[in-house]
């Protein structure tokens, strides 16, 4: 609920007055849970079957987003995470729709943005699931065990056991919490790289697309890949953002003059997408199903 005192809420709270607070407590249910874990980590019984027998439409955009996130965070969130998710939606009853929401493109700055530095290099990259490519993307679940580079040994429950050896290694050598924290990213990067992937986040993100398009069954599944997601454009109100996202400190460098000098491809595509439109299309792809006869459905989108 800490969301709801936030701005992006003073549209509503301004319409609604004095009865805002019992319209939010009207609609929203909060209940604690971890993707990580099966059954969601929900221990109450009770409320386990309740939510099988009742809930329609699932939407998943838990992530972890780094792009070098330690490998055993990565793996459990994003892949393991996508699974387990995948199994609690097929015990519902009434399902209608699982939106997973991957992701398109992103980017990360070389270095850190300081106040005083009049030149900052930034590398722009991709962070696709789909890996750097060009031309057509096309929307389709990546197949269990696909890869970018043609690689044929990807097996997800291997990756589990490398984390699990590595992690098991590192701590019978008695190493600090900082050089194992620091192993475990440099350890992502290096398997994602070695079937293709530019960085943990896409690697991991793909294997969790691997995870639904095998495993999804009968299940109706959206799945929405948005690129780089920034400030709404009209709803509630043009401007909003969460915090300061990556895109952000790359604009404020270049609005503040501090950014004089990009390494990147002048003919590269930017591909922001305004947070409201992710929002509607969550909505939209979350109906859709219902009244089509697709099973799965993929998006890729950008403004």
């Amino acid at each position: 609920m800490e969301m709801i005192p936030k701005e992006v809420f003073k549209v509503l709270r301004e319409k609604l007055g004095a009865g805002f607070d019992d319209f939010v407590l009207e609609k929203i249910v909060l209940i604690a849970g971890d993707t990580t874990c099966e059954n969601l980590e929900i221990e109450d019984s009770d409320l386990r079957d309740e939510l099988w027998r009742e809930v329609n439409i699932i939407v998943n955009t838990v992530a972890t987003i780094k792009f070098d996130e330690r490998y055993d965070v990565a793996l459990g969130t994003n892949t393991m995470g996508a699974k387990n998710v995948l199994h609690f939606a097929k015990k519902c009853l009434k399902l209608q729709n699982l939106v997973h929401v991957s992701t398109g493109g992103l980017f990360a700055l070389s270095q850190s943005f300081f106040p005083g530095i009049i030149t900052i290099y930034l590398l722009l990259f991709s962070a696709y699931v789909c890996g750097e490519k060009s031309g057509l993307v096309l929307e389709k679940v990546f197949e269990m065990g696909e890869t970018l580079n043609g690689t044929l040994d990807l097996d997800i429950e291997h990756e589990r056991k490398v984390v699990r050896k590595t992690l098991d290694d590192l701590r019978a050598q008695g190493v600090t919490k900082e050089f194992e924290r620091t192993a475990m990213k440099e350890l992502g990067l290096q398997r994602a790289r070695h079937y293709g992937w530019p960085n943990t986040n896409a690697f991991t993100k793909a294997m969790g697309e691997m995870f639904i398009g095998l495993l999804r069954g009968d299940i109706p599944v959206t799945i929405l890949c948005p690129t780089i997601i920034t400030n709404t454009i009209r709803e509630p109100f043009p401007g909003w953002a969460e915090g300061i996202s990556h895109i952000d400190r790359f604009l404020i460098g270049y609005g503040k003059g501090k950014l004089l000098c990009i390494l990147t491809d002048p003919a590269l595509v930017l591909d922001l997408i305004p947070l409201d439109m992710v929002a509607n299309a969550m909505v939209k792809g979350a109906t859709f199903l219902r009244i089509s006869d697709f099973g799965t459905l993929f998006y890729n989108f950008d403004f």
